[in-house]
């Protein structure tokens, strides 16, 4: 212990210690007060007080008893006093401990203090840098008052604009107002133009029927055609010689009609090879088939009358004459000069066919193609010593070209009437 207190408290042992005269109980203060630990000087007084110690012993070694007798004297005068001493060292300890305890906690708080203080330095810099904004807002703010200064002046500018315009709208009110029944009526009378365009366009739909029926269209109402046709046979011919048909037409409507086809079909029968003619034996010859037929039919016109092309489908029934005949080999196709009629049959017969047609507008030509079938009701077997084969078969079908004529005008198709 080398505080004041504790100083003090050894120097009051010591002196005791020497009235005592034990060397025993001056070694204990030493190592108590801790003086083994003394710098030079301290040791040197401490040697001297040894010395004298040892003195003192020795005087106690001669003068025991007597000294027994002072020691004994002094203990029961002093007693009390060393009670107090010890006391008073156990408090002092007790307080250099607390002491010790302050200094560690006086530390702890100096070390938060010290982070508080930096703590406070920088909220006293953020501190500063606010009012710095805040000097900024405040300059802005001003700025802003003076612009809602400009804008409230503005606004009763405004203001007084809207109420002039406001008059104005009042009497546009009006004025839209009086436009609106005006358009009512005008939509009225729009509605009403409307319904009479829907009856006249009604009545024009009507007359444009009218005009069709009796214009355009009339190029199939009465028609005269002829067509020249190359026939086959449908068994025991062996090939088609050049024919004609003609025919004459009536529409009804612009769909439905009726026609008469006259027909002419010659085809070269199957005849044994070197042939010749009956009255001329030096004439090479070859029998031939010829189909004479009359029909009368109905057909249906597929496409209306305003249709520049004609697509007809027909069918009817009439009489067929089928003659075996003899005929040059040396005659040109369409020379029938010297044939001769060997035999000659009457049968009852079917036809259908088909014609396409071409007609521009306003010319009275129609060109058209035809394809058909004759057919026999009866089969004709035809009985000579020169055919191959007596069975023609029981139809024969053609194709051909040919050209219409339409009894109507170019006013007609133009709708002029």
């Amino acid at each position: 212990m080398r505080t004041p207190a504790g100083r003090q408290t050894g120097r009051y042992a010591r002196r005791i210690a020497e009235q005592i005269g034990i060397t025993v109980a001056a070694d204990a203060i030493t190592r108590l007060l801790g003086w083994d630990r003394l710098g030079s000087g301290e040791r040197e007084a401490l040697l001297e007080l040894r010395e004298f110690v040892q003195r003192l012993d020795r005087s106690v070694a001669r003068n025991g008893n007597d000294i027994i007798a002072i020691r004994r004297d002094m203990e029961a005068r002093h007693g009390y006093t060393l009670r107090r001493l010890r006391a008073i060292d156990g408090r002092i300890r007790s307080l250099d401990r607390r002491l010790v305890g302050v200094e560690r906690s006086l530390r702890a708080l100096q070390a938060r203090t010290a982070l508080q203080e930096a703590e406070l330095r920088r909220v006293r810099q953020t501190v500063l840098d606010h009012e710095g904004r805040i000097v900024e807002l405040e300059g802005a703010l001003v700025d802003h008052e003076g612009r809602i200064i400009d804008l409230e002046g503005r606004t009763v500018r405004l203001e007084e604009l809207a109420a002039d315009n406001r008059v104005r709208i009042d009497g546009l009110t009006v004025d839209v107002e009086e436009l609106y029944r005006l358009y009512s009526e005008l939509r009225r009378d729009v509605d009403d133009l409307q319904t009479n365009q829907t009856v006249i366009r009604r009545d024009v739909d009507v007359l444009r029927d009218d005009v069709d029926r009796n214009g355009y269209f009339d190029k199939h109402v009465f028609s005269l055609g002829g067509q020249l046709i190359y026939p086959r046979a449908s068994a025991g011919g062996e090939g088609g010689m050049m024919g004609l048909s003609s025919d004459v037409s009536y529409l009804f409507n612009q769909y439905i009609g009726i026609f008469v086809q006259g027909l002419l079909a010659p085809t070269r029968a199957a005849t044994e090879p070197n042939y010749v003619m009956s009255a001329d034996p030096d004439r090479p010859a070859t029998l031939a088939w010829d189909h004479y037929g009359l029909f009368a039919g109905a057909f249906l016109d597929l496409l209306p009358g305003t249709q520049p092309i004609t697509i007809r489908l027909g069918a009817g029934g009439g009489v067929v004459v089928n003659a075996i005949s003899e005929t040059p080999a040396d005659l040109a196709l369409l020379d029938r000069s010297e044939t001769v009629t060997l035999e000659r049959r009457t049968n009852a017969g079917l036809l259908a066919r088909l014609d396409l047609g071409f007609s521009p507008q306003e010319f009275p030509f129609e060109a058209y193609v035809s394809t058909g079938i004759s057919a026999m009701v009866d089969p004709v077997a035809f009985e000579h010593s020169a055919l191959t084969s007596n069975e023609f078969g029981t139809a024969v079908a053609y194709g051909g070209v040919g050209v219409r004529y339409r009894f109507t005008t170019a006013a007609q198709y133009r709708g002029d009437r």
